[in-house]
């Protein structure tokens, strides 16, 4: 499974992906970023990449995703992942951007739990969220306390981007072509 990286600050929300799409096992390309941005929304995911980008196009479609509302974003999602033609693949969201007030805010979901998780980071705090591997999770979780204060964008895209590179030499399904996304509190 591929490899997301989420991190928030009360100024930012960066998400790095890698390029690798797997199907049925095999690698079938390295040059698939797994995150969209819609003007103040990234929308990132890991996973089966068809029934993820079914998704998408449905938030597309319905305007909701234009509307960059990320509560209804987040109702929407955690509807679709209840649809039983949806119970076959695992899939994990992670969206985000400036909420209604203004904020930094992210939520993550998987098909498996169905756990909508909402992340606001404030006062200096650092939020953060892996998609797709654990290990990674551990790692970054490391990384981030070693932190003494917030880190800058390019410091956390730095720790993400090294982050994928560690995990990529013992999963195959990541690769060290790298997508960024960033969206800053102004």
């Amino acid at each position: 499974m591929s490899l997301v990286t989420v991190v928030a600050t009360e100024y930012f929300l960066s998400v790095v992906t890698d390029g690798r799409e797997m199907r049925n096992g095999e690698v079938v390309g390295e040059q698939h970023p797994k995150c969209k941005q819609y003007s103040n929304v990234l929308v990132a995911y890991a996973g089966t990449k068809q029934p993820a980008e079914i998704i998408i196009s449905l938030l597309e479609k319905e305007g909701v995703l234009e509307r960059g509302d990320l509560a209804e974003i987040a109702t929407y999602v955690q509807h679709l992942f209840n649809a039983p033609e949806l119970e076959k693949f695992k899939l994990l969201f992670a969206f985000g951007g400036l909420d209604a007030e203004g904020e930094i805010t992210f939520h993550t979901i998987d098909s498996t739990h169905k756990i909508l998780k909402k992340f606001t980071p404030k006062h200096g705090q650092i939020s953060f969220a892996v998609l797709g591997n654990q290990d990674a999770a551990n790692l970054f979780q490391l990384r981030l306390a070693q932190i003494e204060a917030g880190p800058s964008i390019t410091e956390a895209q730095r720790i993400q981007s090294e982050i994928n590179e560690q995990v990529s030499k013992n999963a195959i399904g990541v690769n060290n072509t790298l997508f960024k996304f960033s969206i800053e509190k102004s």
